[in-house]
């Protein structure tokens, strides 16, 4: 379980990396506003920590891909929940200027860490392919 873990935090700092990129590129080249610049990097860092998780972390790429990539996205989306909550929050009380978007962005990742992580490990990737 601990290699699971630290294969998990792997996979989610690429996941960060995808997800602060492309925010960082929606934000400050594309001028959207903050919360379309979010939901894009959400979508794309999402992906990318569903084929790292399948492929390193559960090791569980024999599951129907598409079942269990709506699984993972469920999962994202329920997870997306604090990590909206905390980002919103942060980004008010620490303003929109300067690199404060990317650190509001931090925080909202670090929230929705530890939800991802259970629903992953317990419905996604529990190597049960059967719809519950």
């Amino acid at each position: 379980m601990k290699k699971e873990v630290f294969r998990f935090i792997g996979v989610g700092i690429l996941g960060f990396s995808v997800d602060a990129a492309t925010f960082s590129i929606f934000v400050y080249a594309s001028h959207l506003s903050l919360i379309q610049a979010r939901i894009i990097a959400f979508l794309c860092a999402a992906t990318a920590t569903w084929l790292g998780n399948r492929h390193i972390t559960f090791q569980r790429d024999d599951a129907p891909v598409l079942q269990q990539w709506f699984r993972f996205m469920t999962v994202a989306t329920v997870s997306a929940l604090p990590n909206f909550i905390c980002f919103s929050i942060a980004n008010v009380k620490l303003g929109q200027t300067g690199i404060m978007p990317l650190l509001s962005l931090s925080i909202g990742i670090i929230a929705g860490a530890a939800c991802n992580y259970t629903l992953c490990k317990y419905w996604v990737f529990n190597g049960n392919s059967t719809t519950r």
